[in-house]
């Protein structure tokens, strides 16, 4: 009888000190997805060695990608990410980034807007997001198929000012369309379908990406 009654303390002394223990929380698959502009710059540059593989690998181009790859060390790695930046920055005298604030940002809306699969900067419209900004106006339609999005990016006017792309038709569209309820937004390509890159959207985020190196001639040192 004495022998069970101790067992029983025992349990419920583990029971009690169980409770009072503070809750493990697991990782969500989704926590990559900060929403905040200095939260997502926080999270996304706090890793040299996995940096390319986050939103930036939108704007770098294929020289600077070709010289990341050679480097050796960590420390290569993070001066590198510090004259990725500088090339971008269009008053170095200023320790704030502007490219960089608003790239960030441009990150942070999309992990905030988009939420089907694949999730925020990562999907279609993330992406064309990242790389063009907002657009000026959103237009969705409904068929018996497919659900679309059609965004309008303004060419000529006070809202295009500074816009690296520009059209002869003073505005220049970004499809999208949704198949079924389990897939997201795809870009619609025309003839090649959902997912396929039209030219014209290729040479917008090319322009957009070539257009953001303000300092071009700054030269890169790997060692201090």
């Amino acid at each position: 009888m004495r022998a069970g009654l101790r067992r029983f303390r025992q349990l419920l002394f583990t029971a009690v000190a169980l409770a009072l223990t503070p809750a493990v929380v697991l990782a969500s698959p989704f926590s990559d997805l900060p929403d905040k502009g200095a939260e997502a710059m926080a999270y996304y540059e706090s890793d040299a060695d996995s940096w390319l593989q986050g939103p930036v690998s939108y704007i770098v181009l294929g020289d600077e990608i070709d010289l990341f790859k050679n480097l050796q060390t960590r420390a290569e790695r993070e001066r590198f990410i510090e004259w990725f930046w500088a090339r971008r920055d269009n008053d170095p005298r200023d320790e704030k980034n502007p490219y960089k604030i608003e790239f960030y940002e441009r990150v942070a809306q999309a992990n905030k807007r988009y939420r089907d699969f694949p999730r925020g900067w990562r999907s279609d419209r993330g992406r064309v997001h990242v790389l063009l900004g907002r657009p000026d106006m959103i237009r969705p339609r409904f068929g018996r198929t497919a659900e679309a999005d059609i965004w309008t990016y303004y060419t000529f006017g006070p809202k295009a000012e500074g816009r690296p792309f520009g059209s002869s038709f003073g505005e220049i569209s970004v499809a999208f369309v949704r198949t079924s309820m389990r897939t997201g937004y795809r870009i619609y390509g025309g003839f090649g379908g959902p997912g396929m890159l039209p030219l014209y959207v290729l040479d917008m985020f090319r322009y957009s990406k070539q257009a953001a190196v303000v300092n071009p001639f700054l030269e890169f040192r790997a060692s201090g």
